[in-house]
């Protein structure tokens, strides 16, 4: 049994004739009218992503596989918490400010997401590691380990002296 139902604030779905339209979402599967805050920067290997949602009641978000990389996230805020499902299990992880994840696209990632959030998120596609690779020596790193709520102060700290840099110009 998928057990969304857990997850608070969620409701099954319409299904038949009367099922709603389906709900716009971007490339990280956020259903776009509940961000006030949705920026993308796209440099030669990398993406770089800003979600602010202010609201508290859940949004759910979904991707299916990709070969797309990596997604590192950060949280500038305390306060919200995420129902990661995997299969039909799930389990709930708390992000304070300065908490990451780490996921694989390569796997389908459903989860939702409650309470308000800020957040920066890096997509890491393959062709980035390549390139870190042949620019110093040592071993190929193939793969990261993911990692959902884990605190980070190093990269929040780096996080939160690019935004005074991006917001003085």
């Amino acid at each position: 049994m998928d057990d969304w139902s857990s997850s608070p604030g969620l409701r099954p779905h319409a299904v038949g004739p009367q099922a709603a339209a389906p709900v716009p979402r971007d490339s990280l599967g956020c259903t776009r009218d509940e961000l006030v805050l949705d920026r993308e920067l796209s440099g030669t290997h990398l993406r770089c992503f800003r979600k602010v949602k202010r609201s508290h009641h859940a949004m759910r978000v979904a991707t299916t596989a990709s070969s797309r990389g990596f997604l590192l996230g950060i949280s500038l805020q305390a306060g919200h918490r995420r129902h990661v499902m995997r299969g039909h299990h799930g389990s709930w992880h708390d992000f304070g400010a300065g908490s990451i994840y780490i996921r694989d696209f390569a796997e389908d990632y459903r989860a939702d997401l409650a309470g308000a959030f800020d957040i920066v998120m890096v997509e890491l596609p393959f062709t980035a590691f390549e390139q870190a690779c042949e620019e110093r020596a040592g071993p190929r790193v193939r793969t990261l380990a993911c990692v959902t709520g884990t605190p980070d102060p190093v990269l929040l700290h780096l996080d939160r002296k690019s935004t005074r840099l991006n917001s003085s110009h």
